[in-house]
């Protein structure tokens, strides 16, 4: 029985599907968690609690929140800097999810600049990068839900950032959850897989490989 070593040109058209439907998750977690970022509507007052403090709707993001009277509504970004996000917890939570958000944005440019050359050491840059971005995004968002509890009227009296009666720790209490908030888990819980699926993804690209023949 004898080997013959042939040069092959082929394409991997199953894995280059497989990749691209990757790719393609990945900016769609980008961009989720940017509309997020982005979005002053993560939890929403009741209005009963919102009447109580002189507004008809309160809602409350990560960064920029929205007060709305009969007359007028005022959407705007909590301050300029980490200190006037009104919760601790929530300032901790704007670091981590800003970071995650960043570093999904870096890995997604790397992820195609590595698809498109080699799939090599810079896309176990890419990988690790990934890992980063999945666990402070997992984690902003966490710590977020961990500090509803300091949006109980209880703790801050009369504080408009405080709407959400019968709030704790990963409670939202009367509060409702918004459509920023979901995208948020969305965005964090999807992040997570395609973080684990990039240890999976190889190069798609057309390379040589020898093929043997008996």
């Amino acid at each position: 029985m004898t080997l013959r070593a042939v040069d092959n040109k082929y394409v991997r058209a199953d894995r280059l599907c497989a990749n691209i439907l990757w790719l393609l998750t990945l900016c769609a977690v980008c961009v989720a968690a940017t509309l997020a970022a982005l979005s002053a509507h993560w939890i929403t007052a009741s209005s009963e609690d919102a009447s109580a403090l002189q507004f008809t709707d309160i809602n409350l993001g990560l960064y920029a929140a929205c007060f709305d009277t009969a007359t007028e509504s005022d959407c705007s970004r909590y301050g300029s800097e980490l200190k006037d996000i009104p919760h601790q917890l929530w300032r901790i939570a704007a670091v981590l999810f800003g970071l995650g958000l960043v570093f999904f944005w870096i890995a997604f440019i790397g992820a195609v600049i590595a698809m498109f050359t080699s799939w090599g050491a810079q896309a176990t840059v890419t990988k690790i990068i990934l890992t980063t971005a999945s666990a402070c995004l997992l984690g902003g968002t966490l710590v977020f839900l961990g500090g509803l509890g300091e949006t109980n009227p209880t703790t801050s009296a009369g504080d408009k950032t405080a709407p959400c009666s019968n709030a704790d720790f990963f409670d939202n209490g009367d509060c409702k959850v918004d459509l920023g908030l979901i995208l948020a888990i969305s965005a964090s819980a999807i992040g997570v897989l395609v973080a684990s699926l990039a240890f999976r993804i190889e190069s798609a690209l057309v390379r040589e490989e020898k093929v043997y023949y008996v």
